[in-house]
């Protein structure tokens, strides 16, 4: 049955599937409190670094709940504009104070990110067999920030399209989003392969609208066969899975 239909194309989740983090989260956390106190304390806001963790933590807990109770997914701005008047500021000061908070946001979190080892290899290598790529991300960061990050870990050059939640407005699991990717594609999500780390979310979701699934993980257990085709536990097996599913095609 798979080699009458072999897959033409290949989507990927972003955060511990193509990229990680090079640093524990204690010293990101670290790293980008230094920079807000930095900005609050030259802002005139009269605003305390642990006002503004306490707020913002209840505050994103809340609204990713929220959200993701009902498939969608919320953009940083968007945020950042809500919590500054959570914390009783007042224009213009709120949007000169989020943007700068976006921006060192960004900024540490793109330092402290790294290719996952064989993500550039084996991203090249499929894209030179001919099949199309791509990557689904859930995200509350802008599409340009995604964009970023996948330029510093060397695969956005040989992508075809690029999703993310905030600008979608739906996130993963909800089939919409998965549909989306595919059409930007052109390849109906039969033909696709989907690759991630998450169950609840990567996995569940590809299966729903069709796609085979590649879980990378590398610890032990079970593997739910009902949403996962194959596991792996590194990128540079994906070739070997996709020659078992049949040569691409061209149509």
């Amino acid at each position: 049955m798979t080699r009458r239909l072999p897959p033409r194309a290949i989507l990927f989740d972003l955060g511990d599937t193509l990229c990680t983090y090079s640093i524990p989260p204690k010293s990101r956390q670290r790293l980008l409190t230094r920079e807000v106190e930095k900005i609050l304390r030259t802002s005139g806001a009269e605003i305390s670094v642990h006002a503004y963790r306490v707020v913002r933590s209840r505050l994103w807990n809340e609204w990713k709940n929220a959200f993701g109770r009902r498939g969608k997914e919320f953009k940083l701005d968007q945020f950042l504009f809500h919590l500054l008047k959570t914390l009783h500021l007042k224009e213009p000061l709120i949007s000169t104070l989020a943007w700068r908070l976006e921006d060192a946001i960004y900024r540490c979190d793109l330092s402290a990110l790294v290719s996952v080892p064989q993500a550039q290899e084996t991203v090249r290598f499929l894209r030179k067999r001919g099949y199309l790529l791509g990557v689904v991300s859930n995200s509350a960061y802008s599409y340009p920030h995604i964009v970023r990050i996948l330029k510093k870990i060397g695969v956005y050059h040989w992508l075809d399209s690029v999703v993310v939640s905030s600008t979608e407005g739906v996130a993963k699991p909800n089939p919409i989003i998965f549909r989306r990717a595919a059409r930007r594609l052109c390849v109906p999500p039969s033909k696709i392969v989907f690759v991630g780390d998450r169950l609840d979310v990567d996995m569940l979701g590809a299966k729903k609208v069709g796609m085979k699934t590649i879980w990378k993980v590398e610890s032990d257990g079970r593997t739910p066969a009902r949403i996962v085709d194959v596991r792996i536990s590194r990128l540079s097996q994906i070739p070997s899975v996709m020659e078992t599913w049949g040569p691409i095609r061209a149509e």
